[in-house]
């Protein structure tokens, strides 16, 4: 692959998603006027929130440097804005519901984030 496939490749993404109508990927509305959303499948919302608990718990050890806790307690959103948005579910394609694939590729990346954020 040569690399303007890849970056090429990466702005087809952008694009796709900046023209993409979010109903008709499934997202929800709760107001005519609010924001489109969607939700985690009921086996991604699980190992989210699995993670999430086991995460907290990490948080609020004491033990972590107060920078290093303060980057790590924005994972809490990190994780299923990639899940979510734009890393993996709507850019691999899928509609409706997050499901697990795409939650559990999020929460890996997250764990290769924190592997260099714990470097600093």
């Amino acid at each position: 692959m040569s690399a303007g496939t890849g970056k090429d490749a990466a702005f087809q993404v952008f694009e796709e998603l900046d023209a993409l109508d979010p109903q008709a990927r499934g997202a929800e509305q709760e107001a005519p006027d609010g924001p489109s959303f969607l939700r985690f499948d009921p086996e991604a919302l699980e190992a989210f929130t699995e993670w999430r608990t086991g995460f907290e718990a990490e948080l609020r050890t004491g033990d972590l440097y107060p920078a290093l806790e303060s980057h790590l307690a924005k994972y809490r959103k990190l994780v299923p804005a990639l899940a979510l948005a734009l890393a993996f579910h709507l850019a691999d394609g899928h509609h409706g519901p997050v499901g697990f694939a795409s939650t559990l590729r999020a929460l890996h990346w997250s764990v290769y984030l924190q592997t260099h954020a714990r470097r600093g």
